[in-house]
């Protein structure tokens, strides 16, 4: 293990992200550059930003699913729940909510107890392809959920969601912070989870910067 990685574990505050000098895009295109930030365990960190500015990108790499073209990106733990938007998901899969949220675990009892967090034990059986928008995003939030994992990354799960499907999802979020977990949010409402962030990260003119929740909110 090197001094880095060292610290990275066992430093003064534990990380939950790490990246250091990071360029983030896709072929030779940099959408976000010279992106530095350290966040701690636990964190719960709500990401803001206009369409386009980059928040998709950055939940991709933070999560693992695209790598930096340049710098590193490390994080606490090996597993990562990522919850996409449903529509970039497309309804294509033809199997039940129930295998969709239960994934490669096939842990159908969590995934039950997942679905029905969500209100969607009526469609516990249903086609996912069949399923509204809404509802399929609520199947991708309750897979994230089954999965063992103390990292999950939401990308504006509540964006095609009513009040109340939305009132569920932040719920779930919110027991998940309880539990330790570190969460990256992302939304178009500053406000959405002002009651449960610690850290806001705003994306715009191709990089971001990492406040602290209360000093974003006393921002005018």
């Amino acid at each position: 293990m090197t001094d880095r990685q060292a610290a990275f574990v066992q430093g003064p505050r534990i990380l939950g992200l790490s990246l250091q000098d990071a360029t983030l895009g896709y072929g030779k295109r940099a959408v976000l550059s010279g992106v530095n930030l350290d966040v701690p365990r636990g964190a719960f960190v709500s990401v803001t930003g206009v369409s386009g500015a980059g928040k998709s990108t950055f939940l991709r790499a933070a999560a693992g699913l695209l790598p930096p073209l340049r710098g590193s990106i490390q994080r606490g733990t090996r597993s990562v729940a990522w919850v996409p938007q449903a529509d970039s998901l497309g309804a294509l899969h033809p199997v039940s909510a129930m295998e969709v949220a239960a994934g490669a675990s096939r842990n159908t009892e969590r995934a039950r107890a997942a679905l029905e967090s969500l209100g969607l034990k009526d469609e516990v059986r249903s086609r996912f392809s069949r399923l509204s928008g809404g509802q399929r995003q609520r199947v991708l939030v309750a897979r994230a959920l089954v999965i063992d994992t103390d990292f999950i990354v939401f990308d504006e799960p509540t964006s095609a969601l009513d009040d109340e499907s939305s009132a569920l999802v932040r719920a779930a979020a919110a027991r998940r912070k309880a539990e330790g977990a570190t969460i990256l949010y992302a939304t178009h409402q500053p406000n959405e989870v002002a009651d449960l962030e610690t850290l806001r990260l705003s994306v715009a003119g191709g990089g971001v910067s990492l406040s602290d929740a209360q000093s974003a909110l006393k921002t005018p």
